[in-house]
């Protein structure tokens, strides 16, 4: 599972997080690996003490390296946090063509949208040199309540054909702040816990 976006800021490391932490918490064996040099996810997991490994892998190699680190006998899920597209293009591509399954993250803004054309053409791109067709979600994150945005963008997204996640992250402090403290669910919160059965549900696993 690779999470990317064509900038920075755009939520990618804490929706790595998160959806590690549901999974893990969902009874499946979870590696995070972090590809991005700034090593976000690494120290996050260091200063929150996770229980999930994380193994930094900022390569445009990982394609290649990473089934001999990943092995299907120990884990059920890679989740791979990628740094931005326009900054680490070769590690970006190299962690598509690893994935079977794409998180684009997005929040209801023009400015994300106006970007993601720049996202699919890369995922198109690499499309040739997979193996096979990896599953595309954009998971919608600081999704503001009662605002109409989300629900505009999201059929602009629909219309293009892409997989919008019904499932979103509302904009809130525990989420904006959670890098770098422990990741707890609460018990009436379930948006990342849905986003990940669902993101699971579509791939088959």
């Amino acid at each position: 599972m690779t999470v990317t976006n064509l900038k920075g800021g755009s939520g990618k490391s804490t929706t790595t997080g998160l959806l590690a932490h549901a999974w893990a918490e969902a009874g499946r064996r979870v590696i995070a690996v972090d590809a991005d040099p700034q090593g976000t996810l690494t120290r996050w997991a260091q200063d929150a003490d996770w229980y999930i490994p994380v193994f930094g892998l900022a390569t445009n190699k990982l394609h290649t390296e990473l089934s001999g680190i990943v092995s299907p006998d120990r884990y059920d899920v890679a989740v791979v946090d990628t740094p931005p597209l326009e900054l680490q293009r070769g590690i970006v591509y190299s962690a598509m063509r690893a994935a079977t399954d794409v998180v684009v993250t997005l929040a209801p803004t023009s400015s994300e949208w106006d970007v993601l054309p720049k996202v699919w053409d890369a995922l198109d791109e690499v499309e040739p040199l997979r193996s096979g067709q990896a599953l595309v979600s954009v998971l919608w994150n600081r999704v503001r309540t009662n605002t109409t945005s989300a629900a505009v963008y999201r059929e602009m997204l629909d219309e293009s054909r892409r997989y919008s996640c019904r499932a979103v992250i509302p904009l809130a402090e525990r989420y904006a702040q959670v890098i770098g403290a422990a990741v707890t669910f609460r018990a009436e919160d379930t948006a990342v816990v849905d986003a990940a059965a669902e993101i699971a549900g579509r791939g088959g696993w």
